[in-house]
């Protein structure tokens, strides 16, 4: 039974070669401000939360099932809820093109239909808006081993976390980035275990780790399939195509 709460759980990874400095890299150039809107689904210990409002991001929807969390992360969003059933049949109005960003960040995993569940995210987004997207790499070569071994158990976190419903490999990834007919992928890379979560402060920051780690990512970034902790994915809504106009056509 999982006893820590989401923002206990799912800690802040600001390490070199994690899913947090990548999603940090991607946003950062991005032109945000006070005329944007981010939607930040499964917002953990609500750092994004926190990100968005220093860059001045007004409108900033979190969506977080667990009540413990919702409430620990409502002062960095503008509004929470606890579903996006909730947020598609709120009373204020639609949020059909409202959003420039939507964070799926170790989210799909958690959900029976990700397929689905993405084809229902994809409205809320502008015409040229991003959806992030992250989730765990079930042939990582530590779960090879593991079935090599007959060793298949659930844990606390990561790959075989849990409370994960929905396994991914490389291609079942893509598939899933592909089957959307109003988003194009632009870009996917793959992450690396964040082994700083495991070691003293000192040891993160000595020169031989951090060599490690750069080893280590461009081992994932080759070979995602084998040695990426998760797969990692930038989707772009597709602008519409302008009707034709036929007022003066004769």
């Amino acid at each position: 039974m999982v006893d820590q709460p989401p923002q206990t759980r799912y800690q802040h990874k600001p390490f070199y070669g994690s899913s947090h400095t990548w999603a940090i890299d991607i946003l950062d150039p991005r032109p945000l401000g006070s005329e944007s809107a981010i939607l930040d689904i499964g917002t953990g210990a609500g750092y994004f939360g926190h990100y968005f409002e220093q860059r001045g991001v007004p409108l900033r929807v979190g969506v977080e099932i667990d009540e413990q969390a919702r409430a620990h992360c409502a002062p960095c969003y503008s509004r929470m809820v606890a579903s996006l059933d909730a947020l598609l049949s709120e009373p204020e109005g639609s949020y059909d093109g409202v959003f420039d960003v939507v964070l799926l960040l170790d989210v799909l995993e958690h959900i029976a239909n990700p397929f689905e569940f993405l084809t229902r995210v994809t409205p809320l987004l502008k015409p040229k808006g991003i959806v992030l997207i992250s989730v765990p790499n079930i042939a990582h070569w530590s779960i090879r081993l593991s079935l090599l071994a007959g060793y298949f158990e659930y844990t606390e976190r990561g790959i075989l976390d849990r409370t994960h419903l929905h396994f991914f490999s490389r291609r079942h990834f893509r598939q899933l980035c592909n089957a959307n007919p109003e988003l194009r992928l632009l870009s996917s890379s793959a992450s690396i275990v964040p082994l700083e979560l495991l070691l003293p402060e000192s040891l993160r920051h000595a020169a031989p780790f951090r060599w490690f780690a750069f080893i280590r990512k461009a081992a994932a970034v080759t070979l995602p399939n084998l040695f990426g902790y998760q797969h990692l994915a930038v989707l772009e809504r597709k602008q519409p195509h302008a009707s034709p106009d036929r007022t003066n056509a004769r």
